[in-house]
């Protein structure tokens, strides 16, 4: 019997695959990842309370609405929502400003600011809001002409043609998808008189939210709109309205509907 049968050779050592240097490699790259992340984070947080960011956020802002505005203070939240205090229309000496918003919380759609789309926001809130319409000749009226032309027929107050060719807020904000949610707002309609003139309408008390939800092939927006009170021309016909329906894209289906009974005066749509 030879040696190699007496004692044979040991089995080679298996090959084991080193695998320390790509883990590294994954480890790092993702550290610097979550590193970056948090440095632009933090930037954001610390721009949002710099003096040039809120003469931005406010050139930005009067563009859009129409208006002259003032912003008493200003600061992007740990969520990344862009939150405004005290939000006003400037320069008013001779009337009450047009515009008066408490607080407001205004959330961006990043995925909408790289498309380029026009109005890049996923949602507002707002809280202790005043907005009053002034006429300014012909039945139009000012400022956001549009919303306030569309919201007149429900208050039985004439309105322009052009009126019905705009489309309603809900509609908008269903194919836009963007979440409302406002609570304490007051909607005035001026008579154009002194200010100790009657209101042509007003709707006080108004919390209004929203929500996209789709349960068929086309987007779905779900509305809730609470109205305290409501008067026209000095009377009031409407208390503790409280409104549930469904925006679709050709109608409005009503879920649930508690507070339309006429007060003094008897309801304008009887």
């Amino acid at each position: 019997m030879s040696k190699e049968d007496q004692y044979p050779r040991a089995f080679p050592e298996p090959h084991v695959v080193e695998r320390t240097a790509w883990l590294h490699t994954i480890t790092r790259f993702w550290v610097t990842v979550f590193l970056l992340v948090v440095i632009v984070y933090v930037t954001a947080l610390l721009i949002g309370r710099t003096d040039g960011f809120r003469e931005l956020v406010r050139q930005r802002m009067e563009k859009i609405l129409g208006l002259p505005i003032t912003i008493e203070s200003m600061q992007i939240s740990p969520g990344l929502a862009l939150r405004l205090v005290g939000l006003r229309e400037a320069g008013v000496t001779n009337r009450p400003p047009a515009l008066v918003v408490g607080s407001a919380s205004v959330r961006a759609d990043g995925l909408a600011i790289l498309r380029g789309r026009p109005f890049p926001v996923r949602s507002v809130e707002l809280s202790d809001a005043v907005l009053r319409f002034s006429p300014r000749g012909a039945g139009r009226w000012t400022p956001f002409p549009e919303l306030a032309e569309t919201l007149l027929p429900w208050l039985q107050v004439t309105a322009t043609d052009a009126a019905a060719e705009t489309i309603s807020p809900t509609e908008w904000l269903r194919r836009h998808g963007m979440r409302i949610s406002a609570e304490n707002v007051r909607l005035v309609w001026l008579s154009g008189g002194g200010e100790g003139d009657l209101p042509v309408a007003l709707a006080d008390g108004i919390a209004f939210s929203t929500a996209r939800v789709r349960p068929f092939d086309e987007p779905v927006l779900w509305c809730r709109l609470a109205v305290a009170h409501a008067q026209t021309g000095g009377e009031e016909w409407l208390r503790d309205l409280d409104l549930e329906f469904l925006r679709l894209p050709d109608q409005d289906v009503i879920l649930r509907l508690r507070g339309w009974e006429p007060t003094a005066g008897g309801n304008p749509y009887r």
